[in-house]
């Protein structure tokens, strides 16, 4: 159409125009404005992660598992017959604001702790766990009833938060505690207490202090403390 009129003598002052032009000029540019706004909102969660929890392992385990987390939804979402559009793009950069928070209330659960990688995983699991459960439980209750919808924007909106909500549950519950329990931050008071009991015992020195007959008080180093009480009777 384009070559046409451009072969023809109103050129100059005519030009093709059609409602599929805004969808063809928003398919040309759409798959780098999601890279970049994926991007963008990676880099946020990534420094303020690291702002509030203060800790360089912790915040790069949160990001893996934002990251597995959206790698699944776009995965899914390419299963569920649905395609990269101008709602889609707005869904999976929103899911990433949402998946981070099941897993930094973890992290910091896991931070406050005491006692050993596992018992810290296990105890930010009793603590805080539920309350995450029951986070993105209502969650999904809220997105119910879009399920129901019949509309594209409606129906966009509840496949990508319902697949944000598994994933986010799933990595926040089950792949950051094994990450922590295996690869986390030791507490530094915890591990001084542990190395001073595993320090190997070394025998007692007893002092033996007897006097003699002109008076001269005898000392006797003795380095086996189960030596029997008889030979430390024996004077010196």
């Amino acid at each position: 159409l384009e070559a046409v009129i451009a072969n023809s003598r109103v050129s100059e002052v005519a030009f093709s125009h059609l409602p599929i032009y805004t969808a063809w000029e928003t398919d040309e540019i759409i798959g780098g404005e999601l890279v970049r706004n994926i991007g963008l909102a990676l880099a946020a969660v990534a420094l303020i992660t690291l702002l509030m929890l203060v800790d360089v392992r912790i915040c790069f385990m949160v990001l893996t598992c934002v990251v597995v987390t959206l790698t699944n939804i776009v995965g899914f979402i390419h299963f569920w017959k649905m395609t990269i559009d101008i709602v889609s793009c707005v869904c999976i950069v929103l899911a990433i604001g949402l998946c981070v928070d099941y897993s930094v209330h973890i992290a910091h659960a896991y931070l406050i702790s005491s006692g050993s990688r596992l018992d810290r995983a296990v105890n930010s699991l009793q603590t805080i766990g539920p309350a995450v459960l029951n986070g993105g439980f209502t969650t999904f209750l809220a997105l119910l009833p879009l399920g129901f919808a019949t509309t594209q924007i409606f129906t966009t909106f509840f496949k990508v938060f319902l697949l944000t909500v598994t994933f986010g549950l799933l990595h926040g519950l089950v792949l950051l505690p094994v990450l922590l329990s295996s690869l986390g931050p030791v507490n530094e008071d915890d591990s001084l207490v542990k190395n001073s009991t595993n320090v190997e015992k070394q025998p007692v020195n007893l002092i033996k202090i007897s006097s003699s007959s002109n008076g001269v008080h005898n000392l006797a180093f003795v380095q086996d403390v189960s030596i029997s009480e008889d030979s430390l009777d024996k004077p010196i």
